[in-house]
């Protein structure tokens, strides 16, 4: 079962992803700009949705290039990660993160959530971690972990299907037991509607960026003007 969970974006929040956004379009429509420079473009957009960016601060999100230094913008989704949690009956969950700095948030706010290792497959199968926090990517295709939980969810959607569908299958396996449920956390109207599309539309690569920039386009087309 899969399930998005809409999250509102607070205002001031809102008013910084228009404005990326719109910066944004205007670079996708120079055909200079090369896909590298797309991907980048997709990400910072996501990083405002997830609740922070990599910038010096919020005046030079624009012009600053990818930097350590993290600036907080909203906890929104880790407030609706905490939400769903405690609706689902504290069950175990499996947290999947794009950034370094949503773990580190949800770590620092939630004091269940435990960050994945290898050495955390035993307590997690023994149900003995309620929350386990990774990057889709630090998990191996063959890691068994259905016997410690039947509930994932995607903090940020991610547009590569076959990332998608290897975490989901580390829950949604032979020999679990609990039906398994899969949670979006998305923000109506922003770039997370975009990627879900393409996800849903099984793009892959190259092709399921495209898919999400064309997307990204179309939400800001229909949207009804200020």
């Amino acid at each position: 079962e899969h399930i998005d969970v809409e999250v509102a974006l607070p205002a001031q929040a809102r008013r910084l992803y228009t404005q990326l956004e719109k910066q944004m379009i205007l670079m996708l429509k120079d055909t200079k700009v090369k896909a590298v420079n797309q991907g980048v473009l997709v990400g910072k957009l996501q990083q405002v949705t997830g609740g922070a960016v990599y910038a010096h601060d919020l005046k030079t999100i624009i012009a600053t290039d990818e930097t350590k230094v993290v600036t907080e913008i909203h906890d929104a989704k880790i407030k609706a990660l905490r939400k769903l949690w405690e609706g689902e009956g504290k069950q175990p969950m499996l947290v999947a993160t794009k950034f370094i700095h949503e773990r580190e948030r949800i770590l620092a706010t939630i004091p269940e959530a435990v960050e994945f290792h290898s050495d955390k497959l035993d307590a997690w199968n023994a149900g003995k971690i309620p929350m386990l926090v990774a990057h889709p990517a630090s998990m191996s295709h063959g890691l068994n972990m259905q016997h410690g939980g039947s509930r994932a969810v995607w903090f940020t959607p991610t547009f590569s299907s076959e990332e998608y569908d290897q975490f989901n299958a580390r829950l949604a396996r032979t020999g679990q037991k609990k039906k398994t449920k899969v949670f979006h956390l998305i923000i109506p109207g922003t770039i997370d509607d975009a990627v879900l599309a393409s996800l849903q539309s099984k793009q892959k690569n190259q092709s399921g960026l495209m898919k999400v920039l064309r997307n990204l386009q179309m939400l800001q087309e229909i949207r009804p003007k200020p």
